[in-house]
């Protein structure tokens, strides 16, 4: 994009990163005891027409909390991300210290794998990914791909895919 443009070196300081992303259990636990404003099933964005929040309606996982509750949470706005950070003591990574932990500290890598150039199904979760031919229409579980050193950089999970 332009606004990328032109490319530059960044100093980052030590930071820690959580291992993966927020799961809708823990989400849920922060707005039930009031910290947090509720996830929605369709955020109110107002510059997206009915028939599209008809379509991502189904994809938030806030409509099965029991059985989507390891799942990442997903539609919430920046300001509740920011708000469940406060309530934890924590913060959102800087857009750097997320680029420079979803490539696993190597620099010039498109994804945190390499040296493959594309996604597959055993690196990330994808709805339709790989050409429609991963088995899922939906978000996995925070911890559903094994470990095998691939998908797992820094001992973080999920930094491309899932949501």
């Amino acid at each position: 994009m332009a606004n990328e443009k032109p490319a530059h070196n960044v100093m980052l300081s030590p930071y820690c990163i959580d291992l993966h992303e927020v799961t809708l259990a823990d989400y849920k636990s922060c707005s039930d005891n009031g910290d947090c404003k509720r996830a929605w099933a369709v955020v109110d964005w107002p510059d997206i027409e009915d028939k599209q929040k008809k379509l991502y309606t189904p994809l938030c996982n806030v409509n099965d909390p029991e059985g989507k509750a390891q799942h990442p949470v997903n539609c919430v706005d920046w300001q509740m991300a920011v708000t469940f950070c406060e309530a934890k003591k924590k913060r959102l990574p800087t857009e750097a210290e997320w680029e420079f932990a979803a490539r696993g500290g190597r620099l010039g890598l498109r994804f945190p794998w390499a040296p493959e150039p594309a996604p597959t199904c055993t690196h990330a979760v994808m709805a339709g990914g790989a050409g429609g031919r991963c088995p899922t229409d939906s978000t996995s579980e925070v911890d559903a791909l094994a470990p095998d050193g691939q998908n797992r950089v820094f001992w973080i999970e999920h930094m491309a895919g899932n949501v």
